[in-house]
């Protein structure tokens, strides 16, 4: 329901490659609209992350980020969706960027330590299933 009222809001939006062109300087109308595009954009990327649609999530992200690469919340849904599609080496770029944008941000720091977690956990067992099968 979420995901569709804010596809109804994009509606007021300029679309298409309108979307995409530079907000002229002193324009805030067209600021206040690319502000707006891209919170609903976010909001939305998180419904779909939220409903395991994570191509959807990542298409949502890329195009957030093209308007704003700083974009934190785009980046780490980006990192969240990437995870739990299972490519974690792409999770941890997006990350490691949020990171150098926001190096206090303790969620992002959480979740790459996670990470740093996992593969460790990971070599460990590929070091025990080594040594079984070669002695």
């Amino acid at each position: 329901e979420a995901v569709r009222l804010y596809f109804k809001g994009k509606l007021f939006l300029p679309t298409g490659p309108a979307a995409h062109e530079p907000v002229p300087e002193g324009d805030e109308h067209a600021a206040k609209q690319r502000a707006c595009f891209i919170a609903i954009s976010s909001n939305a990327a998180a419904c779909k992350l939220k409903l395991g649609e994570y191509d959807a999530c990542l298409r949502m992200c890329d195009g957030v980020l093209q308007l704003d690469p700083h974009n934190m919340k785009a980046l780490y849904r980006q990192a969240q969706a990437h995870r739990a599609a299972g490519d974690v080496d792409k999770a941890e770029q997006a990350l490691t960027q949020a990171a150098q944008l926001e190096p206090e941000d303790k969620v992002v720091k959480r979740e790459l330590a996670d990470i740093q977690r996992q593969r460790k956990e990971e070599r460990a067992k590929e070091q025990r299933m080594a040594q079984k099968m070669f002695g």
